[in-house]
């Protein structure tokens, strides 16, 4: 699967869950680069999370 089979159309739906643990090993690789691409529009937040030990 890759990040276009990820792609809903016209509206935006997330087709995949990334719980409190974060990635893991199975994990498709479409979605690690996508979430690698949501941390570096939005450093501070996930900054945040470490900080605050959540």
């Amino acid at each position: 699967m890759d990040v276009d089979e990820l792609d809903a159309g016209g509206d935006e739906v997330c087709n995949f869950f990334i719980d409190a643990a974060g990635l893991d090993r199975r994990t498709l690789e479409a979605v690690k680069k996508f979430w690698d691409d949501i941390k570096s529009q939005f450093p501070f937040f996930f900054q945040g999370f470490t900080i605050s030990g959540q």
